[in-house]
């Protein structure tokens, strides 16, 4: 229950830039061109990323992954 919890966990954008090693500028670009691969939540002013959703771009970002059977 508590992996859910933190899998669903809302972060800040200056907090996903540093766990992507991107500047909180970059994700903005990101946003501004509609770029969808890294999607993202606003709540009024605020923009949050789901730790869940940094895990899949991370992982669909990945080159020579071995899949699992």
């Amino acid at each position: 229950m508590k992996q859910d919890i933190y899998h669903n966990k809302l972060i800040s954008a200056d907090i996903a830039a540093d766990i992507l090693g991107l500047k909180e500028s970059t994700l903005a670009q990101y946003r501004w061109r509609g770029d969808t691969r890294l999607p993202w939540v606003k709540l009024g002013k605020t923009i949050r990323y789901k730790l869940s959703d940094i895990e899949a771009y991370i992982d669909r970002s990945t080159v020579g992954k071995e899949v699992e059977i």
